[in-house]
Parts: structure tokens; sequence; C-alpha cells
């Protein structure tokens, strides 16, 4: 199987989370066919298109059990509704679907229409969840419009990702955005409101500032695969594309809009220069994108046949042709193969680099010929890397199982077609029950010259283990199923192996590589080598509940029960130090002539050609570094992350770290993490900047966050004891140094608290440093945030806090709630963690209980050491 994807569509995929197989476009060879030297033959591609998993390009969400008789079944052949409902079922594609759908059910060969819903009947009484898993079968993963209906008919989309071996990942309908946003912004707003002077200009800033934010946080976001617009529908595919004009017409048609909305809190925009104007700032927004990156994500469009709401002469795509020129680097998907315009669609998708055509919906809503016409107009002229495939699966599970069924028939009866260019947006995936194996194909077919494999994985006490592998047998390791077996003992042993009271030395834990972390490492490595983060399993494969990845992931998976999730972005503060050649545990900063933000001319030839060529190397990983800059203390420098998934943003710090330090030391450096490298001196921290998003609404959204921080301070010494998990890291909190302070506080842009509001939606953990194991810290915060959207009645009593706390007389603080202290040892912050009780039982009572026991055996070994000895001991270490 090869990927074919171009450059934008490829380069910081893996930062994003994404897998290339879910946005685009794979072309079937039969490799497991060329592997054993068997000819690729029209027989071997129809047995392929039959068995092969489809990535579905484009649907939408399926109807709650209790909401599937609200369509009729009927439905799912013809976009007729009503009174011209009842004539489909004449139609050629109701009768060829009712005989399959016999087959589905069950039902007799010679089975009437009735007899075929009374079985479907049988099957939702029962086991409604089965006849969803048999109709998605078959379906590897699924890009989902999830704008098509309001909340609470439909699953929310990644409820369906039990049905899928890969993640559901969301289309985001810009008009949805749009006529959400304008809701919240009108929701207390009355008509006498809107009179008042300055209203529209006002309401139209906040709506055009709302959307782009919208967008950018979607673009940003690793569950957004793709955008949509529905302007097909509503004023039609002809788009004016001078983004200034249309914004000035958008303007003065606002008032108008605003007047009807609030009037009949109806919010569908109808409006052509308005609809237009929503299409021009989105695409200006994915092209922006590529100021920065070297990828950006689809923009779908409805295109041709549609239910009786749409002009059908205004979906002919050929109207697309000014826009798509313009924005010559959005990449452009056509949707729903454009019929009756399926030539003029395979047009633009031939000559226009950016165009890609989908050929779904017209399965099942033609005629098997009519499917199969097509699917031959579509490859007259579009290269087969240039056809994706959809159902356009809608509502009813039969939607998705019909269409896929008979576009794999029309694959197959269209044997004359090139074979190298057979469209089929598939998988192709070895027997395997744990391993997705063309993850690993696809991503050694990029990266050939690959020979070894380093299996990794973070224990208690924040250290990276690995196992090498070569590359051969990192391959049949995944082809058979296989995991690597470490002693038992390992999850009770320090830094330096030594083995505390917790250790069992008996039985064995079973390391299970995450593939969808792997990454090729920096060019300075003297292994032609990858990277992939793992989990720790039992013998069975299930995941340990000890493993700290394992417990990160319950935690997003908790806080997404609420239809929440959350954005991630480090900062990787490093201190880089010069060894003394005489005494090697002596150091000295690589710089001192050094300040926050200053380039000196020793920062400048010494320092930062080393922060450039680190830089350099962790893109060519496909980690790109936001900005770097100097830090207060000398040799003391910081990388900027983007955002991601938790899971994705802790492998992703910790892969970004590994490689700082391999290259600094390649330079004769220690590059350290270490909270406070020379005694007294500025303090080096590891910030996380989280952001929360509802799935359903941004009022929601801007609720659960302050309970969601709420939790988080009213549990926040327990939280000290992962973030700060060192003595020494109690050392560098203090108040007056821009260090977070020592009071359980938080503000809007304080840097003197430890939880800094930076915006609405976004804050900054600052009491937070390079020793923790990031996967128990991250997951330590999300659990006390999960306690607080959990009871609805959990609050705190702090204010925001505009002050410096440590200059707040007892009264003042205590008029804003600041009561607590942090911590000031790590010894009192395990106390608190061990007493915690509900904030124990969420993390997992028995491993909380091992990490405490561990930490104690720790600080004993290293309070025998002579304070340079041990601060040495952990230089080198972190």
């Amino acid at each position: 199987m090869m990927v074919v994807a171009r450059k934008w569509q490829c380069e910081g995929a893996f930062e994003q989370g994404w897998r290339l197989l879910d946005l685009h476009l794979v072309t079937l060879y039969l490799r497991f066919m060329a592997a054993q030297k068997n000819p690729v033959s029209v027989e071997s591609v129809r047995a392929a298109a039959q068995r092969c998993p489809v990535i579905d390009n484009h649907a939408h969400n399926l109807l709650r059990y209790d909401r599937l008789r609200d369509h009729p079944l009927e439905t799912a052949t013809t976009e007729a509704r009503g009174a011209a409902l009842a004539d489909a079922k004449a139609s050629l594609a109701h009768l060829r679907a009712s005989k399959q759908l016999r087959e589905l059910y069950g039902c007799a060969a010679d089975a009437s229409w009735d007899a075929v819903l009374k079985a479907r009947d049988k099957q939702l009484a029962t086991d409604p969840a089965e006849l969803y898993r048999k109709c998605l079968a078959g379906t590897e993963c699924i890009l989902m419009d999830d704008g098509l209906s309001g909340t609470g008919a439909t699953f929310p989309f990644h409820w369906h990702d039990q049905f899928t071996p890969s993640p559901t990942k969301r289309v985001v309908r810009i008009e949805t955005v749009a006529e959400n946003l304008i809701a919240d912004i009108l929701a207390k707003i009355s008509e006498d409101d809107a009179r008042a002077e300055g209203f529209l200009a006002d309401t139209w800033y906040e709506f055009t500032v709302g959307f782009e934010r919208a967008l950018t946080v979607a673009v940003e976001d690793p569950a957004v695969a793709a955008f949509k617009s529905v302007v097909c529908y509503r004023s039609g595919l002809h788009v004016d594309t001078d983004l200034d004009v249309v914004a000035e017409d958008a303007e003065r048609a606002f008032d108008r809009y605003l007047t009807r909305a609030l009037r009949h809190r109806e919010f569908r925009i109808n409006k052509k220069c308005i609809n237009d104007y929503l299409v021009l700032k989105t695409c200006d927004v994915l092209a922006s994108v590529l100021e920065t990156t070297t990828w950006t994500k689809p923009l779908q469009f409805h295109t041709g046949l549609g239910d009786s709401d749409i002009c059908l002469r205004r979906s002919n795509p050929a109207y697309l042709q000014t826009l798509i020129e313009k924005y010559e680097m959005v990449p452009f998907v056509l949707l729903h193969s454009a019929y009756p315009y399926t030539r003029e669609a395979g047009y633009l998708a031939t000559v226009f680099a950016n165009v890609y055509l989908d050929v779904g919906e017209v399965f099942p809503m033609l005629s098997r010929d009519g499917e199969i016409s097509v699917l031959r107009q579509s490859l007259e002229l579009v290269p087969g890397t240039k056809v994706l495939w959809s159902t356009d699966g809608h509502f009813l599970p039969e939607t998705y199982w019909l269409a896929n069924k008979q576009f794999r028939e029309a694959l197959e009866e269209a044997p004359e077609i090139e074979l190298s260019t057979i469209p089929l947006a598939i998988r192709d995936r070895a027997e395997s029950d744990v391993y997705d194996v063309s993850i690993l194909d696809g991503f050694l077919d990029q990266n050939p010259s690959i020979e070894y494999v380093y299996v990794q994985w973070v224990d208690y006490m924040g250290t990276l283990r690995s196992r090498v592998l070569p590359v051969g047998e990192f391959h049949h390791l995944i082809l058979s199923d296989n995991r690597l077996g470490i002693s038992s003992g390992n999850k009770g042993t320090l830094q330096n192996d030594f083995v505390t009271s917790v250790a069992n030395t008996t039985g064995q834990i079973y390391i299970e590589p995450d593939l969808t972390t792997l990454r090729r490492t920096h060019p300075k490595d003297p292994l032609p080598s990858a990277t992939v983060m793992a989990f720790w399993t039992d013998a069975d494969g299930k995941r340990l509940p000890e493993c700290p990845r394992r417990s990160l992931k319950e935690r997003c998976d908790d806080l997404s029960s609420f239809e929440l999730h959350l954005l991630v972005g480090f900062e990787i503060e490093v201190t880089f130090l010069k060894r003394s050649s005489s005494t090697p545990s002596t150091y000295a900063p690589l710089t001192t002539n050094h300040a926050w933000g200053t380039v000196t001319p020793e920062q400048w030839s010494t320092a930062f050609p080393l922060l450039a060529e680190i830089s350099s190397a962790l893109s060519t990983m496909g980690i790109h570094v936001k900005q770097f800059h100097s830090e207060s203390g000398p040799g003391q420098y910081e990388f900027v992350l983007g955002p991601q998934e938790p899971l994705a943003a802790v492998d992703t710090l910790v892969q970004a770290r590994t490689a700082i330090a391999q290259i600094a030391h390649s330079h004769g450096l220690r590059a350290t993490l270490h909270p406070q490298p020379f005694p007294g001196g500025a303090g080096t921290a590891a910030h996380a900047h989280v952001s929360l998003h509802s799935r359903t609404s941004l009022e929601k959204a801007r609720k659960d966050e302050m309970s969601f921080w709420a939790g988080v301070l009213n549990h926040l010494e327990s939280v000290c004891a992962f973030t700060m998990p060192e003595e020494v890291s109690y050392e560098r909190v203090a108040d007056d140094h821009w260090t977070g302070g020592t009071w359980v506080a938080w503000g809007t842009e304080n840097r003197e608290t430890p939880l800094r509001r930076v915006k609405e939606g976004r804050w900054e953990v600052r009491c937070l440093d390079g020793m923790a194991n990031m996967y128990l810290a991250l997951g330590a915060v999300i659990a006390a945030g999960f306690i607080g959207v959990d009871h609805p009645d959990y609050s705190t009593e702090m204010k925001d806090t505009p002050f410096n706390p440590s200059k707040m007389s007892e009264q003042q603080r205590s008029e804003y709630g600041i009561t607590r202290r942090l911590p000031a040892s790590l010894a009192e912050a395990l106390d608190r963690l061990e007493t915690d009780y509900k904030f124990k039982q969420l993390l997992g009572g028995d491993m909380v209980d091992r990490y405490i026991v561990m930490k104690r055996e720790e600080q004993k070994m290293l309070m025998d050491m002579p304070e340079d000895e041990r601060r040495g001991w952990l230089i080198e270490r972190y």
C-alpha cells in the first residue's frame, strides 16, 4: 500500500496526533500480494475490494437508539421527503437496497419490504448496538461532520469510536460554528438592547473575532480533521472572492439578520454576502497556518445533489474555480461526486493540485448502473491519487452499510480501470488484533533508512527507560502481536535501580508500543533510528492500572464523558552546563552575560547556534518549536511547544527533551531540568498551558472552565506531590520571584500565583517542574479538575487575584479567599496526598500508595548524600 500525499498534507501530521490515513487518499497496491511474489491481478483487486477496511472521508452522526424510528428506513436511498417519499419505493435504488437489506437482517431471499421492516424492528428491540456494529464493520475510521443536527437526537462523534479500529475525527461545519456563536452572543440580548447605539458594530466585531478564534482553535485541535461548508445549500457555490468587499457587504447585511434572529430566535444564515464571508474567512485562516507550518487542514464543500432545500443549478462546483485559484495552498474536497456535475468536479481535481474529488453519497442513492457510471466518470479524468471515498452515512446505520457494500460492488464491476489507480481509502492491515500494521508500514515507507527502534516508557521517578530493537525484530514483534516482557520489579525501582519495598521481583509486565507515537530520531543520533512510546500491560494485553501513561489516558477519558477535552502546550526550560575538566561534578553555565529575553554577544555566538540546531533537529522529528529565548538564570533557555491533546503533548515533551539532552551532550554540555542547578539562583520550571474545550457550546465551556480549575485549586497541595516531586522543587518556589508564589491562589496574568489565567479558556500551571513524571503530573491536574466538573456545587472561595498575595495583608488575602499555602516541602505534599481520599481514589489508590512509598524511600537515599553530591546526582539524571 502506498500513501500518496503532498508536503502540505504530510508534514506536522504526527505532531498533531493525526494518522495520515485518517485524512487522505491511499492507493491499493496489494502489498501483501507483492511481498509473497503473487501477481497483482483483476481477481486479486476484486478480492481486496471486498475485505479491505475503508476510511470514510465524510459522514454524519448516528441516531440514538431511542430515536431510530423518527426517520423512515426508506430515506436511506433517497433525498425525497414528505409526500415525495411515497414514490421512492418504486426507484431502482430502493428496490436494490431492499434486496440487500434482507441479507443484513437475515431475511428470506423473497422477503417483502414489510418483512424486512419487522426483522429490523426485532433487531432494534433486542440489540441495537449489534446492528450498528454490523453496519460499520469494515470501516477503519470515520471523518464525521457533526453539524448536521442539534445535540440530543444523535450520538456524539467520539461515541462511534467503539465500532472502528481508529478514532473518529471531526469535520467542523463552519455555518454551524457561526450560527452557534450568534446564538451565544444573543442569548441574553433583547430587541430593546439591540436599539442601543453601537450595538450593531460591537456585535459584528464580537462575531467576527469569535468566529476566527473558533476556527483557529479547531485548526490546532487534533480531533478535527477538516472543515466543511454547506454554502451550496444557502446561497450557492458562486462565492465572491474579494474578502474586503464581502466583509463590508456582510456587515451592512448583518443588521437585518440580527433583527430577524432576535425576533424569531432563528439563526440560520441565508444572506449570500454573510455566507461568502464565512467561506473566505475560513480559507484565510487555513492559508495563514502555512505561514508558520508546512501543513493545513482541508475544506470540504457540499456539491451537487441534496434534499429539496438546495438549488441544484447553484450547486455546480465549476463556480468554485475562482476561489480555488485564489487559495492555491488550501486543500479543497468536492463532496458527493458533485452529481450530476461529476465531470466538472473531475476537471477541477485534475488541473488544480489542491482539489480532491469525493465519490460518496451516490451510493446508495443511484441505481447500480448509475453508480458504476459515476465511478467511471470520476476516474476517466481524475488521477486515482486525487479520489476519496465516503458513505455520507447519516442517522441510520444502514446508510453506512449500503454505501460501503455498493461501492465495493461497483469496484468489482469496473475491472478495466488501471490497477494502480483503483481508489480505496483503506488500511493495509495484517491480521493483527493488537496493532494497526499499516501505521508502521507507512512510517517505514517514508523513512526507509531506519534500522533501529527505541521502545520507551517513563517510570514513576520520571526516568525514561528503553529497549532498542533492530527494525526487522520490531516489525516481527508487531506482526506477531507480541510485546516486550520485563520484570515486574521495574515498577518499584529508583533512578539508580535501587529496589524499594514495593518492588515485586516475581512476575512480568509487558511493554506494548503505541504506533501512533512513532517518530524518527534527530539527525545526530548515531543510530539510524525511530522512537516509540509504550503502555504497560499484563500477559493478556490488558493495560495495567499502574501504568503512568495509561493513567493519563484514563483521566482524559473521564473528562470526555462530560463532552470536554483539553489542549496542552508545554514550555521546556533547560539550563545548559559546562562540566569542569578536572572535577566532572562541578558545573558552570554555558552563558553568564545573560538575562531574560537577551541576545548578548556571548549568547549570540555561543548559545543561539546550539538552540537553532536543536530547533531544526526537532523539526526533522515532526516536533515544531514555536519559539525559543533566554530565561533569567545563567545558561537557562526556553523552547515553546504548540498545543496538543494531553497524551500526545506529554509524548512529544518526552521525545523533545530527550533530543535536547542528546544534542547538548554531543557538544560536551549537560542540558538539565534541575529546578535550581545553582543554589539561590533563578529556578527552572516546566510550565504547562492548558485550555479546556467543550464539544457542545461556548457557554458550557465557560461554566466548566471555572468548575475544573476550582477542583484543581481545592486539591492543589496533593497535586504538588506529582508536579513538584523533589525536595529541591520547593526551593525553587518562592514569593516575589515570578515562580508562582507560595499561596494557593489564581489570577489573570498574575505570575505570583501557581495558577495563572492567561485569558478566557486558557490557564498556565506554574507549580510544575521538569523532574516530574509528566504523565502522572498532568493526570493529577486533570483528576482534580474532573472532581470539580463532576460536582456542579464544587466551588472555591478564591477570587481572581490582581495582586501579589505575599504583598497583601491577611485581611486582604481573606477577602480574595486566599487562606492556604502550598506545601513547603515534598514530605508535606506527600502527607497531603496520602489523606486526600477522593483524589487518591480517582487516580487509583494502589498506584498513589506505591508512588508515595517510592518517593519517601528516594528522599531517604538522597538525604544521605552531601548537598553538592545530591545536586550533581540529580543534574545528571534530569
